[in-house]
């Protein structure tokens, strides 16, 4: 009796090892998660991978990425020597940190050196035929030269020119290709500086474009002695000619600065159609009258080094490179 127990006991725990059957609740439950995983595999992933992919290309290739670059020089307006109806117009690209010598012991400009990209020689029959304005007066001229590396268009493209204290005059010239929608002065808050506020329509994708603006300067104004002292905590050293682009699809990159040579180069090179030049803006002809222009190859101007204390530490000479 104890054998035949033991044998069947045996024969079951055999038989149970190779044809056990899963019972219907194992059955349901591995075919749902059979088919989770076709769910998973075949339709999660993928939308998945769709989404990501349309929210990168959404924020980052299908977005505009506009660029600007600024260059900027001064027009000096000087008399010929012996030559009372003569005039020499000169367009001299600054290097920050040097002070320029002019007639005026009152009037300085900030350099570390530079070179005169251009300079013109305008003749008068007689003094009648001609204005010249105060020795204290220049101007300015700017070249902010625009690129949108984006994928799609920029629109409503704004700039906040920062013109130098004491503008007067002020005129900015789209190229071509863009328009300017408005132009707007933003008052001066404190210690920071009035800006003019440029909206342009659109910039396409991989579209250039440049703004060519001009002011006369009279300098710096004297402070009202009665004024409040300003206690600066932090101070953005130099002078930025742009404070900001932006457009309706969000905020542009302000490159560095560049020559005013390259920056010519770079305009001729996208719009060869355009008059690259300068204005003379001191100097005002009568009506009819022309004066004659020639170019000069050869021209010197000297300047001061100084140091942050305006301490005159050395001197150097601005010469005039037309070679191109």
């Amino acid at each position: 009796m104890y054998s035949q127990t033991a044998m069947t006991f045996a024969f079951v725990s055999a038989d149970s090892g190779k044809s056990a059957q899963p019972g219907p609740q194992q059955t349901t439950w591995r075919n749902f998660l059979s088919g989770l995983r076709l769910v998973i595999t075949a339709i999660l992933i993928p939308v998945l991978v769709s989404i990501t992919t349309s929210f990168y290309v959404n924020t980052h290739l299908l977005k505009p990425r506009v660029k600007a670059n600024i260059s900027w020089g001064d027009v000096m307006v000087m008399r010929i020597e012996g030559h009372p109806n003569d005039y020499v117009a000169a367009l001299v690209d600054f290097w920050p940190g040097v002070i320029l010598r002019e007639d005026s012991p009152n009037k300085t400009l900030n350099a570390t050196g530079g070179e005169i990209v251009s300079a013109k020689r305008l003749s008068f029959k007689s003094a009648n035929d001609y204005e010249i304005d105060s020795r204290s007066v220049s101007s300015r001229i700017m070249k902010l030269m625009l690129v949108n590396d984006g994928y799609v268009t920029a629109t409503h493209i704004k700039l906040g020119i920062d013109l130098p204290e004491g503008s007067t005059n002020w005129k900015i010239i789209p190229s071509p290709n863009i328009k300017i929608l408005q132009e707007s002065v933003i008052a001066s808050s404190g210690v920071n500086p009035a800006l003019v506020n440029v909206e342009i329509d659109r910039l396409g994708a991989s579209e250039k474009a440049v703004l060519t603006a001009s002011t006369d300067w009279q300098g710096r104004p004297k402070v009202a002695p009665n004024q409040s002292p300003y206690i600066t905590i932090h101070k953005t050293p130099g002078w930025r000619p742009l404070a900001y682009v932006s457009s309706d699809e969000g905020t542009g990159t302000i490159a560095p600065e560049v020559s005013w040579r390259d920056a010519m180069n770079w305009e001729e090179g996208n719009f060869p159609d355009s008059v690259i030049g300068f204005w003379a803006s001191r100097i005002h002809p009568k009506q009819g009258i022309v004066p004659s222009i020639h170019e000069l190859k050869e021209l010197e101007m000297g300047y001061d080094l100084v140091n942050d204390a305006g301490e005159q530490t050395g001197t150097g000479t601005l010469r005039l490179k037309a070679e191109r």
